[in-house]
């Protein structure tokens, strides 16, 4: 989930640091996050207090809307599960009534309700969402 929210060059570039400054000694979590945080350029406290210092897992129930007059799609989020909410990078991949395909990337608050506009506008109401289609997400996604 993390090499897929921060790439390819950043995510490995973080791990070679790591391994070259803690090989043949002792590393916490914090040491990993601090080389990954170096290697993006992001902070990633939030993500390893959310993944790795709580319990549970993401269990949001997805849907979106269309309105026709402003041409937004938006995603209805709710986290009101056992573990609580998540923060979650979303992709989502959006059919267009031409079968056109856009992959775009929303942030969902950790939040238990949220309404999240996806970018762009939508002349015409799209055939369908998917929600995480390569299930890189650590999340128990249903739909209402």
């Amino acid at each position: 989930m993390l090499h897929h929210e921060l790439g390819d060059s950043a995510f490995f570039r973080g791990i070679r640091s790591y391994y070259a400054a803690h090989r043949h000694g002792n590393a916490t979590s914090d040491d990993l996050r601090v080389a990954l945080e170096r290697s993006s350029g992001r902070s990633l406290t939030q993500f390893f207090d959310q993944w790795l210092r709580r319990p549970g897992f993401a269990e949001p129930s997805l849907d979106w809307t269309y309105d026709a007059r402003s041409g937004t799609v938006s995603v209805v989020a709710r986290q009101e599960g056992r573990f609580g909410a998540f923060a979650l990078p979303l992709t989502v991949v959006v059919t267009e009534s031409d079968d056109a395909t856009r992959r775009l990337v929303v942030d969902i608050p950790a939040e238990p309700r949220a309404t999240v506009p996806l970018p762009g506008r939508f002349a015409r109401r799209p055939k369908s969402l998917a929600f995480d289609p390569d299930s890189t997400l650590l999340a128990r996604i249903s739909r209402p």
